[in-house]
């Protein structure tokens, strides 16, 4: 029995590895259409890397055959400012199963009556519509901005993350629970509802227009983590490819199960890391 699950396990991880190698590739950068604003702050610190150890971290992820940009946002741009024209991608079906989309939500420890304030302050003018903006503590919903198009909806959240910052209130990031009710935290929760999702995505960039930046949360099963790229081996695809083999056939890659927290991010999808060796 040991055996057989061992087995079994060992032959989920070579699929595994063989779907990753298959989708390495190098993708030219005018090719791409994202659906997120980046964060200028965020792509200065990525091509500072970039200028300093000629090293890029981890491929983009693409929908090919879509022209779609998933994931990774800040290095195309960062990219485009270090002047490079393709970038290693891990190419995806967007409309598989392989790739879920849940929410991202804006964590605070503002006081109830500061958020109430603002959601009161910040007014629009529909009362009923299929996308909502919605605060939560403790499992209770505490206050809810109804919007009749997906891009308001992620605009108003924006809007709202900004103002408490202006108000010197930290915002983090943080995947949306679902807490008990009167469980307590001390945080609230304010996230779009229901999640920006697959056809929002797909709808912003056949308008060519662009969400704000973790309007949602993909979840890419197999996606490589840690992987290292030297900017010299991106200047042609053979020498890509190459590179490339060279990582797997050194046996660097390992699966690693869903529900591990990797530099700080929690992953809740399979996915497949790399030694700093490669």
């Amino acid at each position: 029995m040991v055996d057989s699950m061992a087995s079994a396990h060992h032959q989920e991880v070579r699929n595994a590895l063989t779907v990753a190698r298959a989708g390495m590739q190098l993708v030219p950068i005018a090719s791409l259409s994202g659906y997120e604003r980046p964060n200028e702050n965020r792509v200065a610190q990525i091509f500072k890397s970039l200028e300093q150890t000629k090293i890029l971290i981890n491929p983009v992820i693409v929908d090919a055959n879509l022209n779609l940009l998933i994931d990774g946002h800040h290095r195309i741009e960062a990219f485009k400012w270090v002047g490079l024209k393709q970038i290693p991608a891990f190419n995806v079906s967007y409309l598989s199963n392989d790739v879920r989309v849940e929410s991202w939500a804006r964590v605070t420890r503002a006081p109830v009556d500061k958020i109430v304030s603002l959601f009161d302050a910040l007014v629009v003018d529909v009362t009923r519509g299929r996308w909502s903006v919605v605060a939560t503590s403790g499992g209770f919903i505490i206050r809810r901005r109804f919007f009749d198009e997906v891009m308001d909806a992620a605009n108003y959240l924006e809007r709202f993350k900004l103002c408490l910052s202006a108000y010197e209130y930290a915002v983090e990031i943080e995947p949306e629970p679902m807490p008990l009710a009167g469980n307590w935290s001390g945080k609230v929760h304010i996230y779009t509802d229901p999640v920006v999702g697959k056809d929002e995505v797909l709808g912003a960039v056949r308008a060519n227009k662009r969400f704000p930046y973790q309007v949602n949360r993909h979840l890419i099963n197999n996606r490589p983590i840690g992987m290292r790229f030297p900017l010299d081996v991106l200047g042609s695809v053979e020498r890509f490819e190459k590179f490339v083999d060279k990582v797997f056939a050194r046996g660097l890659p390992s699966l690693i199960t869903g529900g591990t927290v990797l530099d700080g991010r929690s992953y809740a999808e399979n996915v497949i890391t790399f030694s700093k060796a490669d």
